[in-house]
């Protein structure tokens, strides 16, 4: 996962304020200790971009897998 703008939300919780560069070359193990370290930061805009691709991709005008019932 390579959410740019979340990883910099995550490392100015974490108490750093890291330029953009340096937010770019995070490690991976580094990635995943901010996301792990942040549930709740993480699940808002998580849920926000599950939700946008449900509204124009599964349920969007071409129905790629058929009328989807709740």
């Amino acid at each position: 996962m390579n959410w740019f703008d979340l990883m910099c939300v995550l490392e100015k919780c974490d108490g750093k304020n890291l330029s953009d560069d340096k937010v770019k070359e995070l490690s991976t193990s580094e990635s995943r200790r901010l996301l792990s370290s942040y549930p709740v930061i993480l699940a808002h805009p998580f849920s926000h971009r599950f939700q946008a691709f449900m509204n124009h991709i599964i349920n969007g005008a071409s129905k790629p897998i058929g009328e989807i019932k709740d």
